[in-house]
């Protein structure tokens, strides 16, 4: 996995489900900070995922998140952020351990948690959040 730090720039992994072949699709993008907040002022759930790739309870949760956006689709973005690579963005937010997980809709935060998290309570807090 590359990083990219580059002043205000934030790395972040947006999944995206491919409808032909059903697979995930896993594309990195490099976003200004202004992008990504065109993303969490979407009316689409967005779980950002603040990482480290030393943390162990973060590999733990990889698996987790994945099934949860396999398990939702299109309802809902997750994007992946290295606090390491990208320490003003985990400041902006106040992270202070990982892995945190904040879910914004509409530009707000809607939830919050941090540690190790069960696949039913992080599918039920985003399934909160998706409009039908």
């Amino acid at each position: 996995m590359m990083y990219i730090s580059v002043f205000s720039q934030v790395k972040v992994m947006h999944y995206v489900t491919n409808i032909t072949s059903h697979l995930l699709i896993v594309l990195y993008l490099c976003i200004t900070m202004a992008s990504f907040q065109e993303i969490i002022n979407s009316d689409i759930p967005t779980l950002v995922d603040f990482h480290a790739t030393w943390c162990g309870p973060c590999k733990v949760m990889s698996p987790v998140v994945d099934n949860v956006k396999s398990e939702l689709g299109s309802n809902v973005r997750i994007l992946k952020i290295d606090v390491d690579k990208n320490p003003a963005s985990s400041n902006r937010f106040k992270v202070r351990g990982v892995p945190t997980f904040i879910l914004f809709k509409n530009g707000e935060v809607k939830w919050r948690e941090s540690g190790v998290i069960d696949k039913s309570t992080l599918l039920s807090q985003v399934q909160n959040h998706i409009t039908k």
